[in-house]
């Protein structure tokens, strides 16, 4: 029985006592006589319960609680019948309570149970319920017990819901920082690759000029060799300006543009990976609000994405749809990029999707398909997923990916969307010169810095066999003091050095000699000059690696410039 002072007493001794006290009491009626001292104690016992109590036969309810009928929402002065009952129930657990209604009429012990109740007022209740024998003679009386435990498990759903999304929190953090770290890694890569691709480019072109001098036959034997270097230096220059992309080292060239446009105007490109097999479908949207996007990295990201789609699902009948539409909201799926990301856009996302209806990936698979270099297949380069991940970061785009083994896989990219009157960010400017005549014999003074030796050997070289004099610096600080010591006509400088790099001496050097013409040099993109002061009145920037006939015609107008 309940204490004094007990506010909740356990449920399974309320139960024990309440079917002992049942049991003792049910002799001439279910609650004992209505005027005996125990039928009343009983009475208010089970007026007072926190749970409800029905007892009951194959054919009638003998007793309910206030509370049973404050769970069920029936009428207190009103009684219903046992086949009432199933009102109460959600349909969908009729056949449980019918299944252990009839092991308990044929003597069997039945579990407690969690059903669903539907309340008069409409109202869905997680409802435990128990049922414990009151007595088998001279006809079988039942007792159930039910508790309200909406609120517990309503509590329980949220805390996995919560602890889900804390779950779904730490893994996109850890793999998008997993994929910072690739970024890094990859882009450091390709900088160092650049600035060696730079020396074989000068180095190719240093033995073009001397094999110029020989006699024919030799000539003819050299030309060959020097053209299947220069092929796989320029194979090799594209190669890292991928992984330059993955690392979201390149510049982007924004302005607004519409993704169904972009996607309309591939037009048949797309269906160049497609086998005859696999449908293509355009699900575009009309009025989609503009994204700030680099239309040709937006292109490469399209066509990555339908090539991928294409090879998953290979020569079998399949479906790929490129859709795009409007979503004021992102769902937690669409995860950033970046470990720190900015604030949402207040205007909303655009977003592009390319679905399949292939075989899907596995979870290992999945875990893995953005990294560069990783494929599932034997052909390709691996490449197209990753260099997918960097145009987005570099765009302040969001990802998500769904798939699941033999259901396909769906791509959706959210750009933030632009108002009609939002102001773009500001380009960043880069020359672009136009190759000039090699065969002129050049003149002027360049100062050449660069911290790799074999940089300033090769290209020194090239410059002083075209008549420019050229002077060497290891870094920044012997740069100055070379430019204080006499006149130069035009520096050609790298962005990465020890001591002082290329973005300090070219702020220096403005300072001292504000007409002297600077050229950044850098095996990483000009991304890097977003944020360099004064960069207006930066000459040139030049990407590694870089040709003769680019950089020596920016060096002969530099020349004429300064005098």
């Amino acid at each position: 029985m309940i204490s004094p002072g007990m506010s909740e007493p356990p449920k399974r001794a309320v139960q024990d006592d309440l079917a002992g006290e049942l049991a003792r009491l049910e002799r001439s009626s279910v609650l004992g006589p209505s005027n005996s001292p125990e039928g009343d104690l009983l009475r208010a016992l089970l007026a007072i319960l926190p749970v409800g109590v029905i007892a009951y036969d194959a054919e009638r309810i003998h007793y309910a609680n206030a509370c049973a009928h404050q769970l069920l929402g029936a009428d207190p002065e009103s009684s219903f019948e046992v086949s009432d009952i199933f009102r109460f129930i959600d349909p969908e657990d009729w056949p449980r309570v019918e299944a252990r209604r009839s092991a308990r009429m044929r003597g069997e012990r039945t579990p407690r149970v969690e059903v669903r109740m539907v309340h008069a007022d409409g109202r869905r209740l997680d409802v435990s319920v128990e049922t414990v024998d009151l007595r088998a003679m001279p006809e079988r009386l039942f007792l159930t017990i039910l508790q309200d435990v909406t609120e517990q498990r309503r509590g329980e759903r949220e805390r996995r819901d919560a602890e889900a999304r804390r779950q779904h929190e730490v893994e996109a953090l850890l793999e998008t920082q997993k994929l910072e770290s690739l970024g890094v890694l990859t882009g450091g890569i390709a900088h160092d690759f650049n600035n060696m691709l730079a020396n074989v480019y000068a180095s190719l072109s240093a033995i073009s000029r001397l094999a110029a001098a020989l006699p024919e036959a030799p000539r003819s034997a050299f030309a060959p060799h020097v053209e299947n270097a220069e092929c796989a230096a320029t194979r090799a220059a594209e190669l890292t300006r991928q992984l330059l992309t993955y690392g979201g080292g390149t510049a982007v060239e924004r302005r607004p543009v519409s993704l169904s446009l972009i996607v309309e105007e591939l037009g048949g490109l797309l269906r160049v990976p497609l086998s005859k097999k696999l449908a293509l479908h355009l699900e575009l949207g009309t009025d989609l609000p503009p994204v700030s996007a680099d239309a040709s990295q937006v292109r490469q990201i399209v066509l990555n994405l339908v090539t991928n789609a294409a090879e998953a699902i290979g020569d079998a009948p399949g479906t790929l749809t490129v859709r795009t539409h409007f979503q004021r909201a992102l769902s937690a799926d669409h995860r950033p990029l970046v470990p720190k990301p900015g604030e949402d856009p207040p205007h909303g996302w655009t977003v592009l999707e390319v679905h399949d209806d292939g075989p899907g990936m596995s979870p290992e698979t999945r875990a893995r398909v953005f990294e560069p270099f990783f494929s599932t297949k034997g052909v390709g380069r691996g490449l197209g997923l990753a260099t997918t991940v960097g145009i987005l970061r570099s765009h302040e785009a969001r990802l998500a990916l769904e798939t699941t083994p033999g259901a396909g896989a769906r791509f959706s990219l959210a750009f933030p969307a632009l108002s009609a009157g939002a102001p773009m960010p500001p380009r960043l400017r880069r020359e672009t010169p136009a190759p000039g005549s090699l065969d002129e014999r050049m003149e002027g003074t360049v100062l050449l810095v660069d911290d790799e030796a074999r940089a300033r050997f090769a290209l020194g070289f090239l410059l002083r066999s075209r008549g420019f004099t050229v002077l060497q610096a290891a870094d920044g600080v012997e740069a100055l003091e070379i430019a204080a010591s006499r006149p130069i006509d035009v520096v050609v400088m790298d962005l990465s050095m020890p001591r002082m790099g290329g973005r300090e001496a070219f702020l220096e050097m403005r300072a001292r000699w504000p007409t002297m013409p600077v050229i950044l040099t850098s095996g990483y993109s000009a991304s890097q000059l977003v944020s360099l002061p004064h960069r207006e009145d930066l000459f040139a920037f030049l990407e590694k690696p870089f040709r003769e006939e680019v950089l020596v015609p920016l060096l002969v107008k530099a020349c004429q410039r300064k005098r």
